[in-house]
This record gives structure tokens, sequence and C-alpha cells, in this order.
């Protein structure tokens, strides 16, 4: 009789064994945190990895309360199978902890306990934390509610449903009639990719603009046949030949919507070029808001200082003609017939000299005084070179004055 007696003490407590499953979270970064269960506290000591034990299979709301009161509390609807140890990490994900789903494996297949591991069996009473008793009494801007982790396809079940599949009731038959579960919106997924400008100093004390660009991927994952929402940062750095750091993304997008909505563009383009630094592309956008050819030209004309990279400024501009009054020109512009000119000196930019009794035509006339001119800026240009020769060669024998007369001392 005393052995069927503990063979049955051993089968419930196998089979009550059996219908539980265990629960680890831990924070990898060190923040320490509480633990509540259905709303009801596991510790009343913050710890930074807690194992909670013996937890009847099913769905609860699992929320973590941070010790840290700056952050905000998470509440999940978390899957516990029985006969499985699930754990789960605090890992910061677009600047918020999130709980991940770190391991799922039988409970049999652990061996051992983390050194600064808290372990805890599950009680339905739970503790009290900081005198609250209940996690509904935390104020509820908070507590940042988040869906599923363990399966991200499930809804919110009423506490009905999770009660009766927690007491291992739960059955979906022809009688039972059950809400269909809430449509989720899918989880926005893709590539994009956002840059900004950053003047970092070179080794050689110089400094460089280097664009920065920032490609965050979006996907969806599938692990342990759960689905996940991955998102993956790579920032990508490439040198410019910008000489200043351009306008940010937001002043310049700031200055798009008030180029749209001016009645006088032009003005608004020009005043707001003024003493900035520009890409070519934002010149660009700028000047193509300017419908008319001549003052688009007047805006190029100002916003070439402004831009960063003068070798790609986007449009050609046209100077202003310069008009200027050139009295043989004007003479020979006159003259429709060959004309007889004494010996002569004519003073313009050039000094023109015509011979005694030559006959010379209006063309003629304009060919010698280009000759001319081409002269003076040849002579010019020799006259310059020779004078900077001098100035370095004089430089340079002062320096080697300076030197002998330092040997010489």
């Amino acid at each position: 009789m005393k052995h069927l007696l503990a063979l049955c003490l051993l089968f419930v407590s196998s089979w009550t064994v059996a219908q539980t499953g265990n629960c680890v979270i831990f924070s990898p970064d060190g923040e320490a945190f509480y633990i509540a269960i259905d709303d009801k506290f596991q510790n009343a000591e913050a710890t930074t990895s807690l194992k909670i034990q013996n937890i009847p299979e099913g769905d609860y709301w699992v929320t973590v309360m941070f010790a840290d009161k700056n952050k905000k509390a998470i509440k999940s609807n978390l899957l516990f199978k029985s006969g499985k140890e699930i754990s789960f990490q605090l890992k910061e994900e677009d600047t918020v902890l999130r709980l991940m789903e770190y391991s799922n494996v039988p409970i049999s297949q652990v061996k051992t306990v983390a050194s600064n591991q808290v372990v805890k069996t599950y009680t339905e009473s739970g503790v009290a934390v900081q005198g609250i008793k209940d996690a509904k009494d935390l104020p509820k801007d908070m507590v940042r509610q988040e869906s599923g982790v363990d399966n991200m396809m499930h809804g919110e079940r009423s506490i009905d449903d999770i009660e009766s599949k927690r007491r291992g009731t739960f059955k979906v038959s022809e009688e039972t009639k059950t809400d269909a579960p809430t449509a989720q919106a899918a989880p926005e997924t893709g590539t994009t990719t956002t840059a900004e400008y950053v003047k970092v100093e070179n080794a050689d004390g110089t400094t460089s603009i280097i664009e920065e660009k920032t490609i965050t991927i979006k996907e969806v994952v599938t692990k342990n046949g759960q689905q996940f929402l991955k998102t993956k940062n790579n920032k990508v750095q490439t040198a410019t030949d910008f000489d200043c750091l351009p306008m940010n993304k937001d002043a310049f997008l700031s200055l798009k919507d008030k180029m749209m909505a001016a009645s006088d563009k032009l003005a608004t383009a020009k005043a707001a070029v003024q003493n900035q630094c520009m890409t070519p592309a934002q010149i660009k956008v700028i000047g193509d808001m300017i419908a008319n050819p001549s003052e688009l030209n007047e805006f190029a004309i100002v916003a070439k200082d402004a831009c960063a990279d003068s070798k790609k400024f986007p449009f050609a501009i046209q100077e202003p003609a310069i008009v200027q009054n050139n009295p043989i020109k004007d003479e020979v512009e006159n003259t429709d017939v060959a004309v007889n000119t004494p010996t002569e000196t004519v003073q313009t930019e050039a000094s023109v000299v015509v011979e005694e009794g030559k006959l010379q035509t209006k063309a003629e006339l304009k060919a010698q005084l280009k000759a001319e001119r081409a002269r003076l800026k040849m002579e010019k240009k020799a006259a310059k070179a020779k004078a900077k020769a001098e100035k370095k060669a004089a430089k340079a024998a002062a320096k080697e004055a300076k030197k002998q007369a330092k040997l010489n001392k």
C-alpha cells in the first residue's frame, strides 16, 4: 500500500512538472527590473537576471518594471510552454528596450544557473514592490504595451480565454464560440537611406567634409517558428570635395517650403543663399523654382559663392555684357570705303602705326589693332614673369645671406 501511495505521489508530481514551464529574463546591460505575471509581481527586490519556475502552461501578460523610474515599463503577451525553459533578454532596439527571445530549450537540458541569477517559484498571489501590489496600479503613461514576443501573430485574448487555456480546458469545437483574433497591421519593412554631412579633422591638421549615409534595413525574420521584426543599421562614410559644411536637411526643407510660398521667388532665393553653404543638388532644387531665365541667371550669379563644390555648380552663368567706347572701332565701323591715313599713332589700348601713303581697308585695320593688343598682352605677361623671377631670386639671396651670416656668427 505504501509503495502504491508513493507511486501515485510520484505520478502526480511528474504530471505537475510536465504541465509547467520556466521563464528566464535577463538584462545584458545591467538594467535592474521587477517582473509581474498577469499583473502580480514575482520578485520584491530588483535584479538583472531572474528565473521563474513552475509556471502553468498558457498565455500571460508579463510586465517588466525597471528600477530606474525614468524608464517606461514593458507589457507583453507571452506564451509559456510545459516542459520548456524560455529565456528573454532586454535588448535596446531603436533606442527602446524590448523583450527579445534568447533561447527555448527543454527543462531537462538546463544544467546550471548563472551566478547572478535570482530563482523564484511562480505565485498567483504575487508580492508587493515599492508599495505596489498590482502592476495595474502603474500609471498608464509609464507602461508601453507590446504585442506578443514569443508569438507575434497572437491577438489580445480575453482573461477568460487565457484562464481556460491555462487550466487545460481550452478547446475549439463546433459548440465553442470564439472571437476572431484582432487583425494586426503588417510591420513596416524595407530599406531607407538618410544622409548628413560632418566635418572631420585630418591627421595633418586640415579638415574635410564627409558624407555619412545611414542605411536602415527592416525585415521580418522567422526564429523557432515565430516571426520577428529585425532592424539593422549600416553606416557608410564617403569623402567629398566640399570646401564648407552644407546646410542641413531640416534647414533646407524649411527653405524649400518658404520658396514654394513666396510671391517673389528671386528675392527670397537670393536672400536665402547669402553667406550660406549649400550642395550643388540643393542649389539646383531652389534654382528650378525660378521660371524666368534672366532671373535664374541673376540667382545663379549670387548662388555660385554659396556652392560647396564649385566644380559641380549646376547652372551656366551668362555674365552681363560690358560696353566700352572705342574711338578707333567707331570710326572704322562708320567707314565704308578705304581711307588714306597719313603717318600717325592712334592711341587706344594699343598703338597702331599706319605707313604713309598705304591704303588700308577696315578689315586690315581691325587685324592690325588685334595684333598690337596681343603683342602688348605678351609683353605684360613677360614683364610680370620677370618681376616674379626677380622677386624669387631676391628672396633666395636674402635667405642665403641670412644663413651665411648665421654661420659666420
